[in-house]
């Protein structure tokens, strides 16, 4: 993991990042946490409880290739929602989520923000449309992942962002 600690979050926008109106308002209800260097804030194929507001600090999202490696799918940084669709479908993640330093991030249990949406419809949209894109951006990693042997492709690393 020392290679990574010096990986910033992209300044592209990816799947994870929310809008900073459905940050603030999802933040506002959010429980805190704290993850340091190397804690796992939640592991790929165990059932999801919640969702992951990232608050300060950077997280490694990735996901375990069949031969045992891990694809780093993204660092996210401060903006970031993660578990969206694990949350609202009531599934395992899809992902792993590991801190690549000091972090502060908030949690919303899945009953809480269900019952939240119901209350603003207006968010709604935001939230499927976040979900898609992460699904999307998964799939794409994980179908790319089958067949490359080329570890200096950009899949391999922490943004898939045509710069």
């Amino acid at each position: 993991m020392s290679e990574l600690s010096n990986i910033k979050p992209s300044s592209c926008r990816t799947a994870f990042q929310a809008s900073p109106e459905l940050f603030a308002a999802l933040d506002a209800f959010a429980s805190s946490l704290h993850a340091q260097v190397g804690d796992f804030v939640f592991r790929e194929a165990v059932l999801c409880t919640g969702v992951y507001l990232l608050r300060s600090g950077t997280l490694r999202a990735f996901s375990a290739h069949k031969d045992g490696r891990d694809i780093v799918n993204r660092v996210v940084g401060p903006g970031a929602i993660l578990g969206l669709p694990a949350a609202m479908c009531a599934r395992a993640f899809q992902f792993s989520a590991e801190a690549l330093e000091p972090t502060e991030i908030g949690f919303i249990e899945t009953t809480a923000l269900n019952e939240h949406l119901r209350a603003r419809p207006d968010l709604c949209m935001q939230v499927v449309g976040m979900m898609s894109d992460e699904l999307i951006e998964l799939r794409e990693t994980h179908d790319h992942m089958k067949n490359c042997t080329n570890t200096s492709c950009s899949l391999h690393g922490s943004c898939t962002c045509a710069h």
